[in-house]
């Protein structure tokens, strides 16, 4: 009589542990969707100053994460720093499911670089909570961002000489014409 009923309870057990656990891999399978990637990353000069013999050149850089998941993303943290003077900086934010969000540094004046020529900006995105960080809303990578050898002083080259022939040019054709 014990056995009739010890089986039937056996299967159960056995039933529901096998259900359990597919549905746990479930789950987690859903949780390894949760891809956070860089989208696009660009960048472009606000301003170049000459700040006594060095020249600071400010940068807006523009860094678009997208979630490909189907849920909102948690916090994420986007870091970025220059790699020859160490100039750091981060910005937060959550994604919504399936859609992309920009980080954007340098918008007021706060990203600059020392020097000329070529800088690599690191580029690093994790979850703000370091216990929940995995390979899927975590990564890195690096924008070269160049700088003009020149300073720029919002003029155009050879501007002013077009203008003085122009003025010439016109002022010889007002001469011949009130010789008539």
């Amino acid at each position: 009589m014990k056995l009739k009923i010890l089986q039937p309870i056996s299967i159960g057990i056995l039933l529901l542990g096998f259900f359990s656990i597919i549905l746990f891999e479930e789950c987690d399978a859903g949780d390894e969707n949760h891809e956070i990637s860089i989208e696009n990353k660009s960048y472009e000069v606000v301003k170049t100053e000459k700040l006594g013999t060095q020249t600071v050149t400010y940068f807006k850089i523009s860094i678009i994460l997208h979630n490909s998941d189907n849920i909102i993303s948690e916090d994420i943290t986007v870091t970025i720093w220059d790699e020859n003077d160490g100039h750091q900086t981060h910005r937060n934010g959550t994604i919504p499911p399936g859609k992309s969000l920009p980080f954007v540094f340098g918008e007021s004046n706060d990203w600059m670089v020392v020097g000329l020529g070529e800088h690599n900006v690191n580029i690093i995105f994790s979850h703000t909570n370091e216990s929940r960080k995995t390979q899927y809303n975590s990564g890195s990578s690096t924008l070269v961002i160049r700088t003009n050898d020149a300073i720029s002083d919002n003029s155009s080259p050879g501007f002013e000489i077009i203008l003085v022939v122009i003025s010439i040019v016109a002022l010889m054709f007002f001469k011949r014409k009130n010789k008539r």
